[in-house]
């Protein structure tokens, strides 16, 4: 990195649950979420990062907002 250091990396899923390796969509929201975390976890390691335990701040949205999404969700932050 030609002697700078990177202090902040932004990234951005859209469609958050797609698989990398198949580009399949998984349909059933919490397979969504947990291919969505993961996804987050590589790409902040390709950008030289350690992953999750880096973030300070994530925005999710879901539609619907229900109890699963909200499951998923609290499963994988913890």
């Amino acid at each position: 990195m030609s002697g700078i250091e990177q202090t902040e990396v932004a990234i951005s899923t859209q469609p958050a649950g797609w698989d990398p390796n198949t580009g399949e969509i998984q349909r059933e929201i919490n397979a969504q979420i947990d291919q969505t975390f993961a996804n987050v976890e590589m790409n902040l390691r390709n950008a030289g990062g350690k992953g999750w335990e880096q973030v300070y701040r994530a925005n999710s949205y879901h539609v619907p907002i229900n109890n699963e999404a909200l499951e998923g969700m609290m499963r994988n932050i913890k």
